[in-house]
């Protein structure tokens, strides 16, 4: 399959972000110049259900002005995380085939027997109807354009199924005909989500013209890798696997900027918006919060993901006086120890990979914890998994496995406990227990940043009498992944910080650490923007 168009990607990563916008609906997307919507859409939520949302829009997509239509796929952060309450699924209901009607109207039985994430197969047959619906809004004068199907994140897989679902040969759930000119279909940071006979079956489509080529970007080279939530995982991908040539490793190595759509957008040659930066302030500000020690513990937690992501590059961050002290993890690091003359500082990463956050963000049952007698005062799931997750396959835990250091290193030293999205829950779990404990240590404060919702509100009554003191759990304004599981019952906890402020170049969740950071930065955020995060040539 050859390589596809730089422009038409550019153009595409424009399209495909917006779809998974949690504000797509009432708000419609932002289009590129000379584009036009012709309708939104999105499908309800069934039980676990995942909805999935779309556009459908028209303009020029070369530089003559030849006009083209687009649906865009996506599937949001909250509607995904509200609605996979138990993570990860077991081998054996994990995967489920789709049916005739998707796979096409002539497949044999061992077509269906390939099979795809009963996440996805769930949410687009759910989807479907809306779907085909959308191709009503295509006025006879757009009919016989080319029509690219596009979708990002959460939202790629939907966008390769309805690729196979809108094939020459199928029909629509309401006998309607596909696309008359079915152009090749662009996704970017596309989760592998089917088992290996699937990817064969898909790809012998494309092989045999059966249907346009499937393009995935992911960002990252043949010899390295920035965006790493397309790992296959035991997974396969679908279509022809697109790296991005000169790619410029970031700055902040963190994934939800690696994953954004602005940094693939900036790294396939496009140009974000520009905003007019605002300077940091914070509201509801607490006796003992420190800026600079927030901005140093930032780039700690910064750190850590760079080592989990890139365990064999130096650290390119300043982060004097504080040398690295040992990394512990289930064979990728998920927390880091620091330390410095007078100071031990421990930093929890969030999760990096698709089935990481699948497996830990979204395991949202309540959980026990050990060290509260209360049966009452549970927390979630996935952040208690983190919290005693086993080290390199032994009975020891990362829990245990930090305290036995920190009692060697830490009395008699300044302790700080950090964490980003839900590595902030565990930094919170973590204080709660040496509190409680009673391990020779003392926690001198914890902050967190953009950290995920993980204590009920038992667990917060708990953790405010005894941790609330020196907390400070700092949360963005426009942060749309922290709060993304509030209405299952989970509470925020003392001393919630709002961090106000815009960046010149922003990615659309405002959950990035690099946003964190760079606002924080005491030198100035008014000067500085996202753009600055980008900085290492591969």
């Amino acid at each position: 399959m050859k390589d596809s168009d730089t422009s038409l990607q550019v153009l595409m990563v424009q399209l495909a972000s917006q779809a998974v916008l949690p504000t797509l609906v009432t708000s419609g997307p932002q289009l590129p110049t000379g584009w036009v919507r012709l309708t939104t859409f999105s499908s309800r939520a069934l039980g676990t259900v995942v909805p999935v949302q779309g556009f459908l829009s028209v303009g020029p997509f070369n530089e003559d002005g030849d006009l083209s239509v687009a649906l865009s796929l996506g599937i949001t952060w909250n509607g995904f995380s509200q609605n996979n309450l138990l993570g990860f699924p077991v081998p054996g209901i994990d995967l489920r085939a789709l049916p005739s009607r998707v796979i096409g109207k002539n497949a044999r039985p061992s077509d269906i027997r390939p099979m795809v994430l009963s996440v996805f197969a769930d949410a687009y047959i759910n989807a479907q109807n809306v779907i085909w619906e959308s191709l009503t809004f295509i006025k006879d004068e757009y009919s016989d354009l080319p029509f690219y199907i596009t979708g990002m994140g959460l939202g790629a897989p939907i966008a390769q199924i309805c690729s196979l679902d809108f094939k020459s040969g199928n029909v629509g759930p309401n006998k309607q005909d596909p696309p008359a000119q079915l152009a090749e279909g662009y996704t970017f940071s596309t989760p592998a989500f089917t088992n290996i006979e699937f990817q064969a079956f898909y790809n012998s489509l494309i092989t045999n013209k059966n249907m346009p080529a499937q393009y995935a970007i992911s960002a990252a080279t043949p010899s390295i890798r920035a965006d790493f939530f397309p790992l296959n995982d035991g997974y396969f991908a679908l279509g022809a696997i697109q790296y991005i040539s000169n790619l410029v490793l970031p700055k902040y190595d963190v994934p939800w900027w690696n994953r954004s759509d602005v940094y693939y957008l900036k790294q396939l040659g496009g140009e974000p918006i520009n905003n007019l930066a605002i300077p940091v302030s914070f509201s509801n500000l607490p006796n003992g919060f420190s800026q600079n020690m927030a901005f140093v513990l930032s780039l700690l937690t910064a750190a850590t993901y760079q080592l989990a992501q890139h365990p064999e590059s130096l650290i390119k961050l300043n982060i004097a006086p504080y040398t690295p002290y040992k990394t512990i993890g289930d064979g990728t690091s998920f927390a880091t120890i620091f330390q410095s003359l007078d100071s031990v500082v421990v930093a929890f990463r969030g999760t990096i990979s698709f089935k990481e956050y699948y497996t830990y963000n979204c395991q949202s049952i309540f959980a026990n914890v050990s060290f509260i007698e209360d049966p009452g005062a549970v927390v979630h799931a996935g952040t208690e998994a983190i919290y005693n997750l086993p080290i390199n396959n032994s009975t020891t835990t990362l829990s245990a496995a930090l305290i036995a250091e920190l009692k060697t290193i830490a009395p008699g030293k300044k302790l700080y406990i950090t964490g980003h999205d839900i590595g902030g829950a565990v930094a919170s779990l973590a204080a709660m227990d040496y509190a409680m404990s009673k391990y020779g240590f003392d926690v001198t404060a914890l902050y967190t940043f953009g950290s995920t919702l993980f204590s009920n509100i038992i667990f917060r009554n708990y953790f405010n009498d005894e941790v609330g003191a020196y907390s400070y759990q700092l949360l963005r304004l426009n942060d749309r992944l922290s709060n993304a599981i509030e209405r299952l019952g989970y509470f925020s906890l003392a001393n919630q910080i709002t961090v106000n402020g815009r960046l010149e170049i922003e990615e659309s969740t405002f959950h990035s650490l690099a946003g964190y950071i760079n606002l924080l930065n005491p030198s100035g955020s008014s000067s500085i923007s996202q753009k600055d995060s980008d900085s290492e040539s591969l």
